[in-house]
């Protein structure tokens, strides 16, 4: 039947067709979902760029319930693309419509305004992180459940697609109920035009070195960086683990798929739920905590590229629970490099870059990836995907250790400035406490925009 082709195995399609076969069908499932990610990933960043800053003018739960409307109209049309059993390429349509919404990220960059706003500033990292953990429960009982439902009904869809229509009502119904945490400004005829023009304060931020200063500014940029790569590689993982671990070398069926996805999960949330406060109450910075995350998002990547057996790829995905250290502790440091007034149009702009990293890493890894077998007698690698996911992941090191020595350097110069003031001050030099004042106000400021 035509469902069944969506169920079987690398082995049961290359042996009723061929192996050339078998990578055209696989090739032909990686562009449909590439596009598909491509319209939802531009339009989303559009969205977000424009409508996220917004929410330091109207409050945060306006612009939540946006996306959260999005979602439920995109669960509606999938329930009628499954019901009717459309051609899948009506998926392009839905995908559309969920990017002009805004999507998961524009929501995420929300959420992460909201815990701003009511979190001092020692816990903002393992709240956020918090955040990071909600995401992975999800993850897990999605996983166990929707893939053992898909092994036992042969790829019936019904039933999930009901589901997400039923969460996405409940979402709805929450947000609704839950208080603002921004209390809105007052608009009148003559500042209406003025906060309007706060929907391109994202833009500015991130484009205007003097908006910040240019101390601040490149810190940000780099911060942005390094959280966009970490993106990079959570998507490109998610975009193609499965067609991966469905394939050769390992051919699991979709309940031990089901089953990793849940280790892997709980992995992030140990490190989140337990991990992390433990870092944090050690009082090691965000920085420290991020480099961590770095060097494990390589060492996962290398291991699954040069998996063979399946606890290989368990150990690889219980490294891959640190590797989620990097999204709360850069959002956490570009937090702190803005205003209170400035929360939502930097978190929501960092949703939008993290959005078009999205894009190179569709890209990227369903232009690459390819299912371990041979053709003409030529040795066709599964793992070269991984390979180059590797590499990228490792250029966030360098940039962590960047942003750490001219945090070292900023200190030592800040203390070594106080000492000769403290020591004219004692020579009784008393014109030098106005200096003084500002080089310690200097020095809280930098001291905050690096934590």
């Amino acid at each position: 039947s035509h469902s069944n082709d969506f169920c079987i195995n690398q082995d049961y399609y290359v042996n009723h067709t061929s192996r050339s076969s078998f990578l055209h069908l696989q090739q032909r499932v990686n562009d449909l979902n590439m596009y598909s990610n491509i319209i939802f990933i531009i339009m989303s960043a559009m969205i977000t760029i424009f409508l996220g800053p917004l929410s330091d003018v109207v409050g945060r739960k306006p612009m939540i319930l946006y996306g959260v409307i999005g979602v439920l109209c995109i669960s509606i049309i999938q329930l009628v693309i499954v019901y009717w059993k459309l051609d899948v390429h009506y998926y392009l349509i839905a995908f559309g419509f969920y990017g002009a919404s805004g999507g998961f990220g524009f929501i995420l960059g929300l959420v992460g305004a909201v815990v701003v706003d009511i979190t001092p500033k020692r816990w903002l990292t393992v709240r956020l992180g918090f955040v990071e953990l909600s995401i992975t429960f999800g993850r897990i009982l999605s996983s166990v459940a929707a893939n053992n439902w898909i092994q036992s009904t042969n790829c019936v869809f019904l039933l999930p697609a009901l589901l997400m229509v039923s969460v996405s009502i409940v979402i709805l119904i929450y947000v609704l109920l839950i208080p603002e945490s921004r209390q809105r400004e007052s608009t009148n005829n003559s500042n209406i035009s003025e906060q309007l023009c706060k929907a391109f304060n994202g833009l500015k931020i991130f484009l205007n070195p003097n908006y910040l200063g240019i101390r601040k500014w490149w810190r940000l940029c780099v911060a942005s960086i390094i959280l966009s790569i970490g993106v990079l590689n959570v998507v490109g993982n998610s975009e193609i683990t499965n067609y991966f671990l469905h394939n050769r070398p390992l051919e699991w069926n979709y309940n031990t798929i089901g089953i990793y996805g849940a280790v892997a999960a709980s992995s992030t949330g140990v490190a989140l739920l337990v991990v992390l406060p433990v870092l944090v109450l050690l009082k090691l910075s965000d920085l420290v905590v991020c480099l961590i995350g770095a060097l494990t998002a390589v060492a996962a990547n290398l291991i699954i590229a040069n998996v063979k057996t399946s606890w290989e790829m368990y150990v690889a995905g219980i490294v891959n629970g640190l590797t989620v250290f990097t999204s709360p502790t850069t959002r956490s440091i570009l937090s702190e490099l803005v205003s209170p007034e400035d929360q939502g149009a930097v978190l929501t702009m960092s949703s939008a870059i993290q959005t078009f990293a999205s894009i190179i890493a569709t890209v990227i890894v369903n232009e690459t990836y390819r299912p371990e077998t041979t053709i003409d007698g030529h040795q066709i690698n599964a793992g070269i995907a991984f390979w180059i996911m590797a590499a990228i992941c490792s250029l966030s090191v360098p940039l962590v250790l960047l942003l750490m020595f001219c945090k070292r350097k900023r200190t030592m110069y800040n203390i070594m400035e106080s000492n000769k003031i403290e020591t004219r001050g004692l020579l009784g030099d008393e014109s030098d406490t106005s200096s003084y004042n500002s080089i310690l106000t200097l020095s809280d400021n930098d001291q905050m925009g690096t934590q």
